[in-house]
């Protein structure tokens, strides 16, 4: 291709290219999800293969089976609300500055960043209730 054709071209790249980066990031997101919820229905399938399995000959159910299906309760932590917030803050600013560098609205990047803040204030708040509580708990 020669300069010119270049040339003429570099409008449309400019419009298409944030398309297709955010239509890849997108469809990358979703294909994560699919995978991952196709990879839990398969376990759950061979689970209950085996549990039927094992009925239908007439064997004890080990009660292990029984304890991977059920949802295991998480407990929320501080340095969970520590981690979750400076993830959002990094994540608030790199949008935002993404943004301003593509000199489109930035706002959206805020978002992430006040979530962000709010985990750490949350984060500094259990901190402090720990110090004051006579208990320790």
């Amino acid at each position: 291709m020669n300069p010119a054709t270049l040339g003429a071209l570099a409008p449309t790249l400019g419009i298409l290219a944030p398309i297709i980066f955010f239509t890849g990031l997108f469809s990358a997101a979703v294909l994560i999800i699919f995978i991952l919820t196709r990879h839990r229905e398969k376990r759950a399938r061979l689970l209950h293969e085996t549990i039927r399995k094992l009925s239908e000959n007439g064997q004890p159910i080990p009660s292990e089976l029984f304890q991977e299906t059920s949802k295991k309760k998480l407990e929320w932590s501080p340095q969970a609300s520590l981690r979750n917030g400076v993830l959002l803050i990094a994540t608030g600013v790199g949008i935002t500055l993404m943004f301003l560098s593509l000199g489109v609205p930035w706002g959206i990047g805020m978002v992430p960043l006040f979530a962000g803040v709010g985990f750490l204030l949350i984060w500094i708040l259990e901190k402090q209730n720990k110090k004051n509580d006579p208990s320790g708990n």
